[in-house]
């Protein structure tokens, strides 16, 4: 084994700073309190984030177990990133909220004593128990929009937030809901990234602590957002705030009342527990990853493979750590960047030289997770399809397990000791949203093969129905954007619209047993979330969404708490298609009166910066009617000031970098992009003349 602790001390002790740190920043943990002492039941292990369990893993050797593929690909909340920034002098540019890009597994006991491995899908929108030993399922929750945060499980209740806007306590037994709470107040949804949302999502992990459960909902602080402790048993709100943040990342938790939310690209902050108080911010170069323990706070990664530290001392440095993979515990902190596996003594946080325990070569970056106490302890780091095993405390390595597809990409690893027949088990998650486990024991395994959950797939075709879909896709304008369908319950048109056009469909029902058979449907055939979703219809509130989102919507069936009336303002104006229930068609429904346009860099040939709208030009507030669209990725760096969208009536184009997009302006849907000339890019044009 190749040990190189000076060249390593040089790479892990990357910068130091100074810094003088406030008492109110001197973080107090309980060490006691810091980890999980069993299974794994919240994202990276435990509360403070620290991807460590003090459960002792005896296991010597490890075999395949199951393998499903019963989710689609994961579907994370934003796009790729800006490819650099010339105003930054930045190269590149990292994404900096990726919690979401590969689903997070856990392993935890219901109220029985029972292990289940809970996994959360932001692609098909669900809470799935899985048996742990076979590749079965016990129970599914279906929520409205993504769940992009793995839960927290306490006590056999499973605590969970989406993009619908509620958090929801679930019984991991049985998969029965106890409680349902909104946190934000009632507003139309949006498009959020191509997904229907509320306009208040929970972008951040759900925590129970005590007699209190912790969320935060919403994104924009113009459109509100909020953050609220509610009551465990009931999930009554104790306290409800409005703040000017925009939290993203999982929460913390510590001993000291309070709460630590990270905040994107933006510097984590401090609630007050009891009140919900805003306190202080804390340092970050900016990133949802934030990790506490005894002795320091961790925030990161920024822009640059490192994580910053700032230790829990007043008069202490400021450190920057190589590499992204940072676990902690038993008095240890092990770091892992794609060519070296470190372990250092967590006390040198304070001291001003780092000394390595040890440092091997290992090309583990994509998941660290440890488990096990100061005398005896595993760690399991991975990189593409594979997890090395090795001895927490020596560095030496003990196995290497390998997924049965080499192109997958494991990103999250969570580890359980044996619970009665139930041996030691290891589950992973891929980028390609696959599940693997295995099973740990004193013998080399028999078998290096996973055994497959099993899926079929049945789609029937309809001519009837398919020649009515093609007439409709016919009135279109554009085959991309949205459709919304009421008590379409046998799913055939849905299916029909997913197979001839690009359209993303909606469908509400007003029997819940015809919702439960259409979201099964469309799971199994691998398109719902990401391609349909499928509501009850709420007598209260009939019609969530906001007015003017819809491309295409049909009444395949009367409902009696919508009335075909209330569906028209439901249609984009100016090329909005609407069939009723006798496949009459209106439309397209044609513009309001009063739009303007904007043809111009200025709005006219005039160079006024007026697009003639009377309506925006009256208007008091504004309330959002989507976000996201194109993304960052394909655009010009905004410092240089590139050229400003052009919109008309039902059409909107946006100047990329090097190339002209077309976008829907009332949902944010593409419809077309065309590549330009080479040269045909042109910058700072708020400079150019009349």
């Amino acid at each position: 084994m190749k040990r190189d602790t000076k060249a390593t001390a040089r790479w892990f002790f990357i910068s130091l700073v100074t810094l003088v740190l406030s008492s109110d920043l001197i973080i107090a943990i309980d060490p006691g309190r810091s980890h999980a002492k069993a299974d794994w039941p919240e994202f990276r292990g435990n509360q403070q984030r620290t991807s460590y369990s003090s459960q002792r893993i005896e296991a010597k050797h490890w075999s395949p177990n199951w393998t499903s593929s019963y989710f689609s690909q994961p579907q994370p909340a934003w796009p790729a990133p800006a490819k650099a920034s010339l105003w930054q002098k930045l190269s590149t540019i990292e994404a900096r909220v990726t919690d979401d890009a590969s689903d997070v597994p856990l392993l935890a006991k219901d109220r029985n004593g029972k292990l289940h491995l809970l996994v959360a899908s932001s692609a098909n929108d669900r809470l799935v128990s899985f048996d742990v030993a076979l590749p079965k399922i016990h129970w599914e929750y279906v929520a409205n929009a993504p769940i992009r945060y793995a839960p927290s499980i306490q006590d056999g209740i499973a605590y969970v937030g989406s993009d619908d806007g509620h958090v929801v306590a679930i019984d991991i037994s049985n998969g029965k809901i106890i409680w349902r709470a909104q946190i934000g107040p009632a507003m139309p949804w949006i498009v959020g990234n191509n997904r229907l949302i509320s306009p208040h999502p929970i972008r951040t992990g759900v925590m129970a602590v005590g007699d209190h459960v912790f969320a935060t909902a919403g994104l924009f602080p113009s459109q509100g957002v909020y953050a609220v402790a509610l009551n465990r048993k009931d999930g009554s709100v104790i306290w409800r705030r409005r703040i000017q943040k925009s939290p993203q990342g999982y929460v913390l938790s510590s001993p000291n009342e309070r709460i630590y939310v990270p905040s994107g690209r933006a510097k984590p902050f401090a609630l007050d527990a009891e009140t919900g108080r805003v306190l202080f911010d804390l340092p970050s170069p900016g990133g949802s990853f934030c990790m506490l323990t005894p002795d320091a706070f961790f925030a990161g990664p920024g822009n640059k493979p490192n994580v910053q530290v700032k230790p829990n001392a007043k008069g202490a440095k400021m450190l920057s750590f190589g590499g992204r993979q940072v676990a902690a515990g038993a008095g240890m902190i092990w770091t892992a960047n794609g060519t070296k596996l470190t372990c250092v003594a967590a006390d040198s946080l304070s001291k001003k030289t780092l000394e390595p325990r040890w440092s091997v070569d290992c090309k583990g970056d994509q998941a660290l997770t440890v488990c096990g106490d100061e005398r005896h302890a595993r760690l399991f780091v991975a990189h593409g399809n594979k997890i090395e095993v090795f001895d927490a405390i020596e560095g030496k390595k003990i196995a290497e397990l390998e997924t049965s597809d080499k192109s997958d990409q494991i990103r999250y690893v969570a580890v359980s000791k044996k619970h009665g027949s139930i041996p030691e088990t290891i589950a992973a998650t891929t980028m390609s949203g696959r599940i693997y486990t295995w099973k740990g024991g004193p013998t080399k395994p028999l078998t290096d093969r996973f055994t497959q959950q099993r899926e079929e797939i049945n789609d029937h075709l309809d001519s009837l129905i398919e020649k009515r879909v093609r007439r409709w896709n016919a009135q279109l304008k554009c085959d991309r954007g949205w459709a919304l369908l009421i008590n379409e319950n046998q799913g055939e048109i849905t299916s029909s619209l997913l197979r001839q056009t690009n359209l993303n469909v909606a469908v509400l029902l007003d029997d819940p047993k015809d919702v439960r058979k259409l979201q099964n449907l469309f799971q199994v055939r691998k398109t719902y979330g990401h391609r349909v979703s499928v509501q009850l219809i709420n007598p209260k509130n009939p019609l969530p969404y906001a007015p003017g989102l819809f491309n295409l919507v049909v009444e395949r069936k009367p409902s009696s708490a919508i009335k075909a009336n209330d569906l028209r303002p439901m249609l984009v104006q100016g090329s909005g298609i609407f069939f009723d229930s006798k496949n009459q068609m209106t439309g397209p429904i044609r513009n309001q009166k009063g739009h303007g346009t904007w043809r111009h860099q200025y709005g006219s040939l005039s160079n006024q910066a007026d697009g003639q709208d009377e309506l925006v030009g009256s208007a008091g507030s504004f309330r959002l009617q989507w976000f996201g669209g194109v993304g960052p990725s394909r655009m010009p760096d905004r410092h240089l000031r590139g050229p400003s969208p052009l919109a008309a009536k039902s059409s909107m184009v946006l100047q990329g970098d090097g190339v002209l997009i077309g976008v829907d302006p009332a949902n944010g849907t593409e419809r077309w992009q065309l590549k330009m000339p080479e040269r045909a890019m042109r910058y700072v044009t708020p400079y150019d003349g009349p």
